[in-house]
């Protein structure tokens, strides 16, 4: 009996429907994301679950309900913002690209047209 991998057929469509769950700040209903991406629903409690164990997800509340299943308010961590593409991987990077960026936008200046400008 081996081990089965579920990230890229449960983990990661579970993992972009709760981003998109939190973009159009709506609650995730268990049942509806079951639906929508085809899997049993204990498998997307499962994978919400896994996805919060492993800091891709925040905890979130969770509320059962008999006709939609479990009601969930997730919150994406940095590590989930990064899997989904919505965050830098290298923070650092982006931030001297960014500052490169502006300086390449601003006119040259000299300290004395600068100092002149404030009087």
């Amino acid at each position: 009996m081996g081990v089965t991998e579920t990230w890229h057929s449960r983990e990661m469509p579970v993992l972009l429907a709760i981003y998109e769950v939190e973009r159009s700040r709506q609650p995730l209903v268990t049942s509806t994301i079951a639906e929508e991406l085809g899997i049993p629903e204990l498998d997307v409690r499962d994978s919400v679950r896994a996805l919060t164990d492993a800091g891709y997800v925040q905890p979130a509340t969770m509320a059962r309900s008999r006709a939609y299943g479990v009601i969930v308010s997730p919150h994406l961590t940095e590590r989930g913002r990064r899997t989904v593409g919505q965050w830098p991987e290298d923070g650092y990077t982006a931030f001297v690209s960014l500052l490169e960026a502006r300086i390449a936008r601003r006119p040259l200046t000299r300290p004395s047209e600068a100092s002149s400008r404030a009087s």
